[in-house]
């Protein structure tokens, strides 16, 4: 799960948020509101790029990483890629977990303004985090053409199930038919 995302499945395995200023607000507002899953207790593997983020909430992997997004995925175990945008951040990780033979399933990958001008699939960031705009979501999508051959030669297969979404780098299926 990415950001917000992990509001909608509490019992996911993995939580990926790449700055502490999300993790600050994010723990900020469950504690505020009861009646939002409590981020302290999420149980599965938390991740991120900044080493702050483990002075705030405990059990918090570090995935340190670079930005060069035009070289694709890092394929060194050590670190990720950045390529502008949380989803990209987390295949990377994902890519690292899963290994050769593995299959990744994207939900939610849309790059594109939804219903209302929304910019997630979730209600905008509110408070000191940023929102994308069109033109951002648009570049970010294009990053990931550069990963395909690099899946392909390890072995991964990356399956867009989102509904909605700009991202044409890797094969499109229905959730429900891949499952």
């Amino acid at each position: 799960m990415i950001n917000r995302t992990w509001r909608l499945a509490p019992w996911a395995d993995l939580l990926y948020a790449a700055d502490a200023r999300w993790w600050e607000h994010e723990l900020a507002e469950t504690q505020k509101d009861r009646s939002l899953p409590r981020l302290e207790a999420f149980a599965g593997l938390r991740v991120s790029t900044d080493e702050r983020v483990k002075n705030m909430v405990p059990n918090v992997r570090r995935a340190p990483g670079e930005d060069k997004p035009n070289l694709g995925i890092s394929t060194d175990p050590h670190f990720i890629r950045w390529g502008r945008n949380s989803g990209f951040q987390l295949l990377n990780v994902l890519a690292h977990m899963v290994g050769k033979g593995g299959r990744l399933l994207l939900c939610g990958y849309d790059f594109k303004p939804g219903p209302g001008g929304r910019l997630h699939h979730h209600p905008d960031h509110t408070g000191p985090l940023k929102n994308p705009d069109a033109n951002s979501m648009a570049g970010w999508a294009r990053l990931f053409d550069v990963t395909v051959p690099q899946f392909k030669q390890l072995g991964i297969e990356v399956i867009n199930c989102s509904e909605e979404t700009a991202l044409t780098s890797f094969r499109r299926a229905h959730l429900v038919d891949v499952l």
